[in-house]
């Protein structure tokens, strides 16, 4: 990898350098909503530029890293969280209640539906 970065690097720094030697011409650069204006050698225009265009793709991607390196951080957290509540699950030992088959279907003592209290119309009326 390191190496076919160097082959992807020499070849653009050398064609700066010979850019730059090449063109000392003097231009003027004004900057519209201002009233400033500068001569400089276009060589150095243009090394600014460059220079200006890889800061804001470094910043750009820095920000890119950042927000990835905390989502990872936070999902190493979680993933912490979920092994520790599997341990205690697999540690913990199951719940045993006795089971029953009740109006057709399997059912734990604790599921099993409650009979409605009787009403006292309903008494009174069985009785009567």
């Amino acid at each position: 990898m390191r190496l076919l970065t160097w082959f992807l690097t020499l070849p653009i720094f050398v064609a700066v350098v010979v850019f730059i030697l090449q063109n000392r011409l003097q231009v003027a650069i004004s900057f519209w909503p201002f009233d400033f204006e500068a001569t400089m050698p276009i060589s150095v225009l243009s090394l600014g530029l460059l220079i200006v265009g890889f800061v804001m793709g470094s910043l750009m991607t820095g920000v890119a890293v950042f927000r990835s390196g905390w989502q990872a951080r936070r999902l190493r957290g979680e993933v912490a969280k979920l092994q520790e509540q599997l341990k205690e699950k697999e540690t913990a030992p199951l719940p045993c209640e006795p089971t029953i088959l009740y109006k057709g279907r399997y059912q734990t003592v604790s599921t099993l539906e409650k009979s409605a209290p009787r009403s006292w119309w309903s008494r009174l009326w069985k009785k009567g």
